[in-house]
């Protein structure tokens, strides 16, 4: 007798796929739906018809009832004549078992933590996919690989910033620096043997949906050769984030600066600032995390800004990270670290405790009527006053009025007080030109700003006196600098940086300009014309929320469950329907006044507007020359964030919405049938190829994890 191989993961998967559209279905019953709570593995969920469906509270012995005498009206005769026709002509029945696995080739666009992650899910979760990664850079990593300026670092505790599946208990400090990040991503590359599917020094030219092929035609250019292929693949997965592609400020002379000009996501490794004039332009994240940790060893720092920012005080989370620390420092004790090692009972709590602390503090907090963002926005004030209290001149140049989380909330125990010290200057006048010797700022008329230098913290507004770097001027001021340092961000427009040509020709570099409106996206993930395309934390998506690494997960999974029905039910593809796009958007756009994202005059990234003015459009961290219009012009929507907490948005993810989609059948027969994937009548590995032809062989074209003999995947 043949032996059944182990058919729990396929089981688990296609049943969770029935459960999903048997839950759809119910959704739409007024009444709800009794089932027994005792199940067998693989058992396809009871489908009830509305007559059945009833509620706890009218359960009673069941009464047999008569059925109605057979309707002899010609409606009914037609029903009847149509459940009489049980076949087409054309239809022929596929000679392969259920279960069999469609061969699929996915393509993964970048090499980040998002890419990797879903390498990493393809590989374990369905073997006899083929998938590679492509990677523009020659090392992968993303931007743990790009971002190597001093001070970089994750802003969430190293223990939270970490996948859920490969957890490390020796991160050495509270704040994992961007080269700790980066051994992480490869150690866990090499222990998961992942490299050698990952193509680097490549970058995608291209991508064209073949209708006749049902596949796309993707462009690769080899980075060293400067040659170009072409790529086929059933799926593609964009995973190349929005920190990617950074931008330069858009300044008069920039380029005529004969000093070092250099991008914080581009840091060259020869760059030496020890005791030079440097000026550091923009107070974004990257502004923040590098202004403390070169201020100690330069000898002049002019930080140039244009937006307030709040800068939030230690969280709940990261107080409690600092229970392990030594002394005042970051650094976690060895203590620790070997507890965490030996114990993971232990290290499961630790990283409980911080996970649930980091959804308390997140959401509620831009919830602009809630208690917590009053609350949040007292404590932070009092926070930033306090660390400014030896330089209150600095108070109303860096404390925002606009709302907690209206742009991105950054977290630095150092930053503030660093603008404190005596080498430092600040200045929130606007740029006027670069020289090539240094900055000239426009004349402080233009706004109620002006140039502060930390040395002397009393000032004296005297606008006649040019002799005191101190005063307030009307005059133009100019910094001689060795150095100018561009923290200002990057292009967050979420545009593809290369053609996505789906249905009909359609370009999603057009689809999601402002002229059309800017991005929509269904679920973050998926968008209109684009069959077989996954977007990974594109618009919409959980950008504020929580660690990546952790949501990295979900969506991952997310992308899985469409590859596992593609495979198991035979299509060829699988498009979004057009309403279900503007319908969840329509949702979006009306939950956003709410919250602080949607609020204006902050700058940032969270908004796009439907039309091109004023400056700093698409910045991440905001432009840094004279403002040209006025940026409140047109409409704005927020395309950067989803419309709920982490929590929330977790459980969106978790039953896919297969109402919302149209999918698409390849093969003869196959058209025309949504059940030619039932086969043969056997199921994968229950008989032998010997005994029903071609369709018994459990490892021909199906998953070799589903044998019984299979190797394990780690």
């Amino acid at each position: 007798m043949t032996r059944l191989p182990n058919l729990s993961h396929l089981c688990r998967r296609h049943d969770r796929i029935l459960r999903q559209a048997t839950r759809s279905r119910i959704r739409q019953s007024t009444t709800p739906l009794l089932v027994s709570q005792t199940r067998t593995a693989c058992q396809s969920p009871l489908h009830l018809s509305p007559a059945r469906i009833i509620s706890i509270s009218q359960t009673r012995p069941f009464q047999h009832q008569a059925l109605p005498a057979r309707d002899s009206s010609p409606l009914a005769e037609k029903i009847v004549n149509i459940n009489a026709s049980t076949s087409s002509p054309t239809y022929k029945i596929q000679e392969q078992p259920l279960g069999k696995l469609r061969p699929l080739r996915v393509i993964i666009f970048g090499a980040g933590v998002n890419g990797l992650n879903m390498l990493y899910t393809l590989r374990k979760e369905a073997s006899g996919v083929d998938c590679v990664i492509i990677e523009k850079n020659p090392e992968c990593g993303g931007t743990w690989y790009e971002n190597r300026y001093p001070g970089c670092a994750s802003d969430d505790p190293s223990h939270h910033y970490q996948y859920t599946h490969t957890l490390s208990p020796s991160w050495s400090s509270v704040f994992a620096q961007a080269g700790e990040i980066k051994q992480y991503l490869n150690d866990f590359i090499d222990n998961n043997s992942l490299r050698s599917s990952i193509h680097c020094n490549s970058s995608v030219t291209s991508s064209q949906w073949d209708e006749e092929k049902q596949k796309w035609i993707i462009g690769v250019k080899n980075e060293a050769a400067g040659t170009i292929s072409e790529e086929e693949a059933d799926v593609i997965i964009d995973a190349t984030g929005i920190f990617n592609d950074y931008k330069w400020p858009e300044l008069k002379g920039l380029q005529s600066f004969k000093g070092r000009l250099i991008h914080t996501a581009n840091w060259p490794s020869d760059f030496d600032y020890h005791g030079k004039n440097v000026a550091v332009l923009g107070n974004g994240a990257s502004g923040v995390q590098i202004v403390p940790a070169l201020q100690p060893h330069v000898n002049k720092l002019i930080h140039c800004i244009r937006s307030k920012t709040w800068i939030a005080p230690p969280s709940k989370a990261v107080r409690y990270c600092h229970q392990h620390t030594i002394g005042t420092t970051n650094i976690f004790s060895e203590e620790w670290t070997k507890t965490l090692a030996s114990d993971p009972e232990k290290y499961k709590i630790f990283l409980e405790e911080i996970d649930n602390m980091a959804r308390e503090e997140r959401f509620k907090t831009i919830l602009t009527s809630t208690s917590n963002a009053h609350t949040s926005l007292s404590e932070i004030t009092a926070y930033m006053a306090a660390q400014l209290a030896s330089h209150p001149h600095l108070m109303a140049s860096l404390i925002p009025t606009f709302p907690i989380g209206c742009r991105r909330i950054t977290s630095s125990p150092s930053y503030l007080s660093s603008l404190c010290s005596p080498n430092v200057v600040v200045e929130t006048s606007p740029i006027e030109t670069i020289t090539p010797n240094g900055i000239l700022l426009a004349s402080n008329s233009n706004l109620n700003s002006n140039s502060i230098s930390s040395a002397d913290p009393n000032l004296n507004p005297n606008p006649n006196s040019n002799s005191n770097p101190n005063s307030i001027s009307d005059s133009e001021t100019f910094h001689e600098v060795d150095a100018i340092i561009c923290a200002t961000g990057f292009n967050t427009s979420f545009l593809p940086r290369f053609p996505i040509i789906g249905d009909g020709g359609l370009n999603l570099q057009d689809a999601w300009s402002e002229a059309m409106g800017g991005p929509r996206a269904y679920m973050s993930m998926m968008a209109e014309g684009m069959p077989n395309y996954f977007r990974i934390l594109g618009p919409n998506g959980p950008l504020a929320h929580g660690a990546v690494p952790r949501l990295s997960t979900h969506m991952c999974t997310y992308v899985l469950s469409h590859i596992a029905k593609m495979r198991v039910e035979n299509y060829s593809s699988i498009r979004v329907q057009p309403g279900a796009v503007r319908e969840f958007n329509e949702h979006i756009q009306a939950f956003m006044p709410r919250t602080a994202w949607a609020g204006g005059g902050c700058g940032g990234w969270y908004r796009s507007k439907m039309s091109t003015t004023g400056e700093g459009e698409g910045n991440g961290e905001g432009g840094m020359g004279k403002k040209v219009g006025n940026k409140g012009v047109g409409e704005e929507r927020v395309t950067a964030l989803h419309p709920g907490s982490q929590t929330h948005w977790e459980m969106m993810l978790e039953d896919v919405r297969w109402e919302d989609f149209v999918y698409g059948r390849v093969g003869a027969g196959m058209q025309g049938n949504r059940f030619a994937y039932l086969g043969n009548g056997f199921a994968v590995g229950e008989v032998g190829e010997d005994e029903v032809g071609n369709g018994g062989d459990v490892n021909k074209g199906s998953d070799p994890s589903l044998s019984s003999q299979a190797t394990p995947q780690l």
